[in-house]
């Protein structure tokens, strides 16, 4: 087979107010046809400004520096005209969002939006994205066809993109973090199914923080940091031979060894902030015969549950096990629940005392909204008799307390990492001043070294601001190294809870 990807001397700027930064520095990279490369390295440091730049999706204050070359099949992305690069997506090139439900349209049908790009009669279309479905290993085809992007899973989701970036019959598919909000469970489906499809010849550059998917997956991986290649290779990540670099070796080590800062021992009070009292909580769903008949089904069933003053609460369990409707209850968010929830916080507004960070940091930011003008919105609402100037110092206040420069609140969503996302969330929910911040999944699409930087980061907040935290993960050794108690959910009941005794937490 041939070479499907060439980079040589790539360079990419971008252009600001402050002049120019760099974005990519000196890329050489080269992937041949079914094989699979990935770029891994911290946030923040240029894999999706390589992947933009292949795709041709670059930000207009970007600029490619001459000399730079990106080669897909036989056409340069750098110089190609738009028409150039049309004829690049028709069986060439395709890619697969990181956010699917970000990508598709909320209002079509998931059926209809792959069918867009095929040719064909309306009959010839459907069977043909059945076709598809099936390739990708999704169930109850007809039913998914005719379904919204919101009605199914976020697992089911990342396969409906995967069979549009098929549907045109590409050589190439970029693909963005593709394992960063999925169980252990569904990651291994999708990664079932990228060693198929390029088997059957169809080669990946695909985004990755999760390093154990390197050893299975990478033909060839490459490492960016501060957007240079740092390392490279073609064998395992972890063998003691290689010679990698400082930076390598400590996200290496971090994964291995899941640790975070000891959490201080906190005395519990009798009285709760919160109790939960046979807490169910049921649905209508669609059935598996019929898309349009319905059956009431059980997220939760006779939870339960205290929260207590001051305690770092995690809870675990696969996808589908009723975690998010679980802390969607305790945060305010769902009020059509049965049995009680017993509020025993201070006088005043719910959302006055508890505060709920989504697990997406992209779509829970406004996004043409500075950052200023998202925590002035805040700030206005809950302090009205506030003045300019102490509204100004409270932003900059929140932005030191979450370890971000003052010059962020100029900045908009789409100029901030993941994990800068993720700190604007902490700091909107503290304008408020809570007694609970609840993060639902809030770590799981960040590497290892940020996610560590993060728990640090909460672990300081939760002293200065007196607060309780539930922190929600699929990832049961990273929460039983930094929470005091863990309940683990499956299919929607309290299987279990763990008291981790502070000796246990590193």
């Amino acid at each position: 087979m041939g070479q499907i990807l060439k980079i040589e001397q790539l360079r990419v700027l971008f252009n600001s107010d402050n002049g120019q930064s760099i974005g990519l520095q000196d890329i050489f990279l080269e992937l041949d046809e079914a094989e699979i490369g990935l770029i891994l390295g911290k946030t923040g440091a240029g894999k999706s400004t390589l992947l933009r730049t292949i795709l041709g999706t670059l930000s207009p204050n970007a600029e490619i520096a001459s000399g730079s070359t990106v080669l897909v099949g036989n056409q340069n992305v750098v110089t190609a005209s738009k028409k150039q690069k049309r004829k690049l997506y028709q069986g060439i090139l395709s890619n697969m969002p990181q956010n699917p439900l970000l990508a598709l349209n909320p209002t079509l049908t998931c059926g209809r939006q792959v069918a867009e790009v095929l040719p064909g009669n309306a009959k010839e279309k459907r069977q043909s994205v059945l076709n598809l479905f099936e390739r990708v290993s999704l169930p109850q085809g007809s039913d998914l066809y005719d379904a919204y992007p919101h009605q199914v899973s976020l697992g089911q989701l990342q396969r409906v993109s995967l069979a549009m970036a098929l549907a045109s019959g590409p050589k190439l598919i970029l693909v963005d973090e593709p394992f960063s909000s999925l169980d252990p469970g569904t990651t291994e489906k999708l990664v079932s199914l990228f060693e198929k499809i390029r088997d059957e010849g169809i080669g990946f550059l695909m985004i990755t923080h999760d390093l154990e998917q390197v050893d299975r997956l990478a033909d060839k991986w490459i490492w960016l940091d501060k957007g240079k290649i740092i390392a490279e290779g073609k064998t395992s990540l972890f063998e003691k031979e290689m010679h990698l670099p400082e930076q390598v070796q400590r996200v290496i080590k971090a994964h291995q060894h899941v640790k975070s800062q000891r959490v201080d021992d906190i005395i519990q009070n009798s009285i709760p902030l919160i109790s939960l009292r046979s807490v169910a909580y049921r649905y209508l769903n669609r059935s598996f015969l019929s898309f349009r008949s319905r059956e009431i089904k059980y997220a939760l069933k006779d939870i339960d549950l205290d929260i207590y003053r001051g305690e770092v609460l995690g809870i675990v369990g696969t996808s589908g096990s009723g975690k998010s409707t679980l802390v969607k209850i305790i945060g305010g968010l769902l009020n059509d629940y049965q049995g009680e929830r017993i509020s025993f916080l201070h006088d005043g507004h719910y959302f006055d005392h508890v505060q709920y960070i989504m697990q997406d940091a992209a779509t829970a930011l406004p996004p043409r909204r500075s950052i200023g003008r998202i925590l002035g919105d805040i700030i206005s609402v809950h302090h009205p008799t506030s003045s300019g100037a102490d509204r100004l110092h409270l932003k900059e206040r929140l932005m030191q307390d979450v370890g971000m420069p003052v010059t962020t609140l100029e900045k908009s969503r789409f100029q901030l990492s993941g994990g800068e996302k993720q700190r604007i969330l902490l700091a909107r929910a503290l304008a408020v001043n809570p007694q609970l911040i609840i993060l639902d999944e809030s770590l799981n699409a960040l590497d290892r070294d940020v996610q560590k930087e993060m728990l640090r980061l909460i672990q300081a907040l939760i002293t200065k601001y007196d607060l309780s935290v539930i922190l929600v993960s699929h990832d049961q050794l990273l929460i039983e190294h930094f929470c005091q108690r863990v309940i683990v959910m499956e299919h929607g009941l309290l299987k279990e809870e763990k008291h981790i005794k502070s000796g246990d937490q590193h």
